[in-house]
């Protein structure tokens, strides 16, 4: 089970820290690797979700096999409004697990 504090699941980067990353520092980014192991995890993955999921932290949250939302839960990706998609795979991992009737 993954969980955060009564605020927060996981807030996500830092976003001026994201605005300011050159390429370099974009390809050494080991969170790809670490979201490709969550995937590959061979036990059920549960978020256990009371507060805000922002960015990485949503992204997160939507690895896990089952999500479990308090009342407080906030999913979101603020860094969109900066022009800024730091996964690509992003968009897919949404379509698989968010649908219209979720």
């Amino acid at each position: 089970m993954i969980t955060g504090n009564a605020r927060f699941f996981a807030a996500g980067a830092d976003l001026n820290e994201m605005a300011e990353k050159d390429l370099a520092a974009t390809l050494n980014d080991t969170r790809p690797q670490l979201w490709a192991r969550l995937q590959a995890f061979n036990k059920p993955l549960i978020a256990a979700v009371n507060g805000y999921a922002l960015g990485a932290g949503c992204e997160l949250a939507l690895l896990c096999d089952v999500v479990v939302a308090g009342e407080n839960a906030r999913f979101g990706l603020p860094e969109i409004t900066l022009g800024i998609n730091a996964w690509r795979r992003r968009n897919a991992t949404f379509k698989s697990v968010v649908s219209v009737n979720r």
